[in-house]
């Protein structure tokens, strides 16, 4: 949520009938400063340091070393995601989404965060590329317009068909009519009168 009472109302949701409860919050560099006007409404957040996911990237044997690095975890991790995204249509679809989201919504900030939340302040490829896109920011929103289009084109066609199979056209009788004059117009080509 964009709005600091908001999100501290998000947080104390966690919370459920006298249980504890934990909220995750990802910050960049530049975000810090929301961490104080978070702790100046009553919430108290401690920082979890780098190390503490190091559990949640699998160590890979392999290498001179025996173990990868962990840098070379990280980005082994990274290209794992953005394979998917490549190769997952639908991962594509939700990565934009959530990119185009995410961007959109930096910039509905309050006055009050725009100092911490500025837009310009985004570097927009690193932003792609926590979405696991490989693709140039401004290349994003006309690959999704083009993945709508598409998913736009298979639901119509689907649709159709789906209503052939459930009203099966009846087959088209042409009539012709018996008149002799006609069908020796018709024979010919003329498009007047036979015989005049």
């Amino acid at each position: 949520p964009t709005d600091v009472e908001e999100y501290v109302h998000r947080c104390g949701r966690t919370a459920r009938m006298t249980t504890e409860g934990d909220a995750l919050l990802f910050v960049m560099p530049h975000e810090e400063p929301y961490i104080q006007l978070l702790d100046s409404h009553g919430l108290k957040l401690k920082a979890l340091p780098i190390d503490s996911l190091r559990s949640v990237v699998k160590k890979r044997e392999g290498g001179i070393r025996g173990n990868i690095e962990l840098d070379e975890q990280f980005l082994s991790l990274q290209r794992g995601l953005e394979d998917i995204v490549a190769t997952v249509p639908e991962a594509a679809d939700y990565a934009r989404d959530g990119y185009i989201s995410f961007t959109r919504a930096y910039s509905t900030y309050p006055k009050s965060c725009k100092r911490i939340f500025h837009p310009k302040a985004l570097h927009l490829g690193h932003l792609a590329a926590s979405f696991a896109l490989r693709e140039q920011p401004q290349k994003i929103k006309t690959a999704q317009r083009r993945s709508r289009a598409r998913d736009e084109e298979h639901r119509n066609k689907f649709h159709n068909q789906r209503k052939r199979k459930e009203n099966p056209s009846r087959p088209t009788i042409k009539r012709f009519k018996t008149d002799a004059k006609f069908n020796a117009d018709r024979l010919l080509g003329f498009s007047g009168l036979a015989g005049t």
